[in-house]
């Protein structure tokens, strides 16, 4: 994630079992995303260009160890949100449109607030550590729930402003070391409920990587959950 501290990756946790998330697919620009129908995949909008037609961007599924084949898509269109302007002002949110349909199961998006009891996933290639390399193998971390006061609280001494409707923030923010982090930018905060997995945040920005006192901080699916999907047909 971008930051007060530079791109996320997952710090802390473990390697992902294949096959698991099957909806979780690496971009060629350094950043995560998810499969949201079989030809449309959300990130982060800090992670591509403003173009509408930036199709430069490969798309790689079905594989946790990027030296697998797996599979190959690549943009022909991006939409990023219109009011978007950096990461830690909102907004930041983007659908690429691929050159042909994925046959994998597309992930769940939110379209109502949830406040989590459990810890939620968060999934990533990026670093394992502050100023790491990317990593080959897909990795995921469990993250609790950081209520909006107390990110606030955090980051507010900062000059960042955690918006209310439009964040929403996980981490152990007690003894750190377990977070998203550079490269795992785009990547989803996902929750399982029913036998499902659903996404309810999108891996934004936070101060470092798994520092305790700052929670890292995702775009909140529900508030753009209609727009989104209004992307998928418009794109």
């Amino acid at each position: 994630m971008p930051a007060a501290g530079g791109l996320p990756r997952v710090v802390g946790g473990g390697a992902a079992a294949p096959g698991a998330y099957p909806w979780m697919v690496w971009l060629s620009v350094g950043c995560g995303g998810t499969l949201i129908t079989p030809r449309h995949v959300l990130t982060a909008g800090h992670c591509v260009g403003a173009s509408p037609r930036l199709a430069a961007i490969t798309v790689r599924a079905g594989a946790t160890d990027l030296d697998r084949p797996g599979l190959r898509a690549r943009s022909v269109a991006v939409y990023r949100s219109p009011r978007y302007v950096a990461a830690t002002a909102g907004e930041d949110w983007a659908v690429l449109r691929l050159d042909r349909a994925l046959p994998l199961p597309p992930l769940r998006l939110a379209a109502a607030p949830v406040t989590p009891r459990e810890p939620l996933l968060v999934l990533g290639w990026g670093a394992v550590r502050e100023d790491g390399p990317a990593q080959r193998v897909l990795r995921r971390a469990w993250v609790p729930f950081v209520p909006d006061r107390a990110c606030r609280r955090a980051y507010d001494p900062l000059g960042y402003r955690v918006l209310r409707a439009e964040m929403i923030c996980a981490g152990d923010v007690r003894r750190g070391g377990v977070d998203a982090c550079q490269g795992d930018s785009g990547g989803p905060l996902a929750y399982r409920a029913g036998g499902r997995w659903t996404q309810l945040g999108i891996v934004s920005w936070g101060n470092g990587c798994g520092r305790p006192d700052y929670p890292g901080v995702y775009a909140e699916v529900p508030a753009f959950h209609r727009v989104i999907m209004a992307a998928t047909r418009r794109t």
